[in-house]
């Protein structure tokens, strides 16, 4: 009978098995077998793919400078008239909300609240349909205000659906509850509710003419301040409902613009 392999390979260290196993338990691994390296950590504001990060700082830097361009006569020209209109408010919010995601981006930090980007994104959602359905169009003589566009085109179209895209595509899903919907819905309320009172109080014309109850009628305009609040309830309703059941339309899921983010109540 000829040696064994163990005659023949000897009996080795105390504890090391020649098949490559640990049996004492020490966690550590044989000499021949060193520890794979996990790489480089990837830096925190580029969890996503690269594609969606950079899609997300195009667009939000083009919801910037669009915004900018729509409330100029606030920033450049420090005007106050401006701001009584719903338009010019829910582009100053796409304004705070875009730089925000841009600089969070770049620094690796948490973005916008959720309930903040959606009462902003139901506002400038508002903004545009109402302009379409109870305001008239703007004159076929009006010239472009930037980039080729006009201002209608800017703020009631453009900067609406920019916003809505940035919100439903390259921002956290799951974060919105019916609590921040309620809230999104209630801003455009509270405007309607804080001019028609203003204008009754002070004696003048409201900002918009479709609120005008003097010219058109105390039922004319109740039939326009619930299609007001239907548009915004459906637009909060429907961001809702895609937050919560649709597939994210990106694999990489989250924002783009941020690492981590909290459920807004």
């Amino acid at each position: 009978m000829g040696p064994t392999s163990q005659d023949t390979e000897g009996p080795g260290p105390a504890g090391h098995d020649p098949a490559g196993h640990d049996p004492a338990g020490s966690g550590r691994l044989p000499p021949d077998r060193p520890a794979r390296s996990a790489g480089p950590a990837r830096p925190a504001g580029l969890r996503t793919s690269v594609p969606a990060a950079v899609v997300a700082l195009v667009l939000r830097t083009a919801i910037v400078l669009l915004a900018l361009v729509g409330t100029n006569g606030v920033w450049l020209f420090l005007q106050v008239v401006p701001l009584v209109y719903f338009t010019t408010l829910a582009t100053l919010g796409l304004l705070v909300v875009a730089s925000w995601s841009i600089l969070a981006q770049l620094r690796g930090r948490p973005g916008p609240p959720a309930g903040f980007r959606l009462v902003v994104t139901v506002a400038s959602i508002v903004a545009g349909v109402v302009a379409w359905l109870l305001i008239e169009p703007e004159s076929a003589a009006v010239g472009p205000m930037a980039f080729g566009l006009t201002y209608g085109q800017i703020v009631h179209q453009v900067l609406p659906l920019a916003a809505t895209v940035d919100l439903v595509v390259l921002s956290r899903r799951g974060r919105l509850t019916v609590r921040a919907a309620a809230l999104a819905a209630a801003v455009p309320t509270a405007y309607l509710a804080v001019v028609l009172v203003a204008a009754a109080a002070l004696g003048v014309a409201p900002p918009y003419p479709f609120l005008d109850v003097r010219a058109l009628g105390g039922a004319a305009v109740a039939g326009d301040v619930l299609v007001c609040l239907a548009v915004a309830v459906t637009a909060a309703a429907v961001l809702l409902a895609v937050d919560r059941f649709v597939p994210p339309l990106l694999p990489s899921g989250p924002d783009a613009g941020t690492s981590r983010g909290r459920r807004v109540r």
